[in-house]
């Protein structure tokens, strides 16, 4: 089985209405059948104990996505209304300021793209992932600077999903 792993802010939204389209015609013209593509997508996840902590680290990964150019990713998250966002994220990534970057993750925009939260809420959200793909990839926050955090926070999701 063919396949195409998605990018971490790529929204439900985006995916059923421009990736599985522009997969069906893609597959259409090859002769495959569009349904036997196989659609993956990463999702930054990240459960602790501390709530806040959880939500800071996903927002710092996001904003590390979120910096990324123009192009689809500009065009995704002006669709799903979080444009105000990016251009916040891409001025502290030129400005070289990562916590302008986090910070400039809102709420709502953190909740639309990860799953951050206590183990409870992480569990929540995580059987409610829709049915746009068919493989979830959870991802915890890089964390090279930190690599005993990085190792528990690895050890809580692996716990809280168990």
């Amino acid at each position: 089985m063919a396949g195409l792993i998605a990018f971490p802010l790529a929204s439900e939204r985006f995916i059923a209405e421009e990736v599985r389209p522009q997969l069906a015609v893609g597959a259409q013209e090859s002769g495959r059948d569009p349904e036997q593509i196989e659609l993956c997508k990463f999702m930054v996840c990240c459960a602790s104990e501390d709530r806040k902590l959880a939500r800071r680290l996903a927002r710092q990964q996001l904003g590390w996505y979120a910096q990324h150019g123009a192009g689809t990713v500009a065009e995704a998250l002006n669709r799903d209304g979080f444009g105000t966002e990016w251009r916040k994220v891409r001025k502290g990534f030129y400005t070289g300021n990562e916590s302008m970057m986090r910070d400039a993750i809102s709420d709502e925009m953190l909740d639309y793209y990860a799953i951050a939260g206590t183990p409870d809420e992480v569990r929540a959200k995580v059987d409610q992932i829709g049915d746009q793909i068919d493989v979830t990839i959870l991802e915890i926050p890089s964390l090279r600077e930190d690599p005993e955090l990085f190792e528990s926070l690895n050890r809580k999701l692996v716990e809280t999903l168990a």
